[in-house]
């Protein structure tokens, strides 16, 4: 029994029509709300591997010291696990930038009025590497958009709900005066 089926089975004393109201509010904000479990297992792995590495580095920190060689030996075997080091750092640290990058990207699109269901598509069309942050986002963020909306205008959602500026350059008054009009032409309330 899935979570939905649980839930409906729950809610039986309540209205029928509720529950199927519920449960499909549910099945639809669920999965905008929440990280797929195989995404956090995805980086729960990949946090692991890297504790792992940082935990055996520093061992071998650690006998490097202890160990009773000669100095000329102990320095090279020193610095060479300390590039090691720093090189595991900075991917790290590249690839805590890029997850960053990549989650400001997603919700600026989503701001902008992208399709949840291509962002992914959006998403091969900038290359993050070449971005910049700063303590406010990404630098420049609507330098690398505007292309992007011009190039594919269609996965982004065009709303113009409750404008009243017509897009001829006619007077918005005497469109509205019209459209009063006609909406009473067709036996509905005027605005």
């Amino acid at each position: 029994m899935n979570y939905f089926e649980e839930l409906q089975a729950k809610l039986e004393v309540v209205d029928e029509e509720k529950v199927a109201e519920i449960i499909e509010f549910s099945k639809k904000s669920i999965p905008l709300e929440f990280i797929p479990k195989t995404k956090y297992n995805e980086k729960v792995e990949e946090l692991t591997t890297t504790n792992a590495k940082l935990e055996e580095t520093n061992k071998k920190i650690e006998e490097l010291s202890k160990t009773e060689t000669d100095a000329k030996e102990y320095k090279e075997k020193l610095e060479t696990l300390n590039q090691e080091y720093e090189k595991f750092k900075d991917e790290a640290e590249e690839r805590v930038s890029e997850m960053k990058k990549n989650s400001i990207l997603k919700d600026r699109l989503i701001q902008e009025g992208a399709d949840k269901d291509n962002i992914d598509l959006l998403m091969k069309d900038f290359d993050v590497k070449e971005m910049s942050l700063n303590d406010d986002g990404i630098i420049g963020l609507d330098e690398y958009l505007k292309p992007i909306k011009e190039k594919r205008a269609r996965l982004f959602v065009q709303e113009e709900i409750g404008t009243n500026t017509p897009k001829d350059g006619t007077d918005a008054e005497a469109t509205s005066v019209d459209d009063n009009k006609l909406r009473e032409a067709m036996g509905l309330d005027p605005k």
